[in-house]
């Protein structure tokens, strides 16, 4: 699982150095293009996925007097009433068939919605190792600093809101009586791959870490059942 956060991460990291470059390539473009105005003379249609995209096809003269044609590379559906219409055009002097429309869109949608992907990829591989981190570390603080309690098992749901693989994890439900305050705690354990039902049949009671100030903030402990194959631990998901 770490292999895939880290895929995730880097491929993130990778569209968004490859929109940053785009965008930088496309500021160098407009720093050393011509400016002129073209025509769209006619649009190109892509029914693709169900809708219609227009592409415009623009016609232009360059500084030489010679007429240029292309096909923006950016479509949009707000392009269909664009035929016949004056668009600014940007071209290198010596390469005008290379020309684009002069604007954000025309420019620079493509390295944004690169950025936007990137950002997407790499937050899927950074935020769960960070939860994971963050939740180890709370666990931690709680068996060293936390109120130790002893609960009664109760036995082991499925977690159907998990599914790793096609598997759902159990938790172990624990109870504690408050006599003095008349009141009853509910607890849920990390999540379990391992069915942990064999080893509750024999054991009535397990520690619970309270926080000292907040007794939704607490810890089960599990460290008696057998190891769990570490790619399979989903402890960040929430107690």
């Amino acid at each position: 699982m770490k292999r895939t956060f880290t895929f995730f991460l880097f491929f993130g990291c990778m569209m968004l150095g490859l929109s940053f470059y785009q965008a930088w390539s496309e500021a160098q473009f407009e720093k050393n293009a011509l400016r002129t105005t073209g025509k769209v003379v006619d649009l190109g249609l892509d029914r693709s996925e169900g809708q219609r995209i227009w592409y415009p096809v623009v016609s232009f003269y360059d500084s030489q007097g010679k007429k240029n044609e292309f096909t923006s590379s950016v479509g949009s559906a707000g392009y269909h009433s664009m035929r016949g219409q004056d668009i600014e055009v940007l071209y290198l002097a010596d390469e005008p068939d290379e020309a684009r429309i002069s604007g954000f869109e025309g420019q620079y949608v493509g390295s944004l919605v690169m950025g936007i992907f990137g950002v997407g990829f790499a937050l899927m591989g950074a935020l769960p190792p960070l939860l994971m981190r963050s939740r180890q570390n709370r666990t931690e603080r709680l068996m060293h600093e936390g109120q130790p309690i002893e609960a009664t098992i109760l036995g082991a749901v499925i977690n159907s809101a998990v599914d790793v693989n096609g598997q759902s994890p159990w938790r172990i439900v624990c109870q504690f009586v408050d006599e003095p305050a008349n009141k009853t705690y509910l607890f849920h354990s990390d999540n379990i791959y391992v069915d942990p039902s064999p080893w509750i049949k024999t054991r009535k009671q397990t520690v619970v870490y309270l926080d000292k100030n907040n007794i939704k903030k607490y810890h089960v402990d599990i460290s008696w059942l057998p190891e769990q194959r570490p790619e399979l631990i989903e402890s960040w998901d929430g107690a």
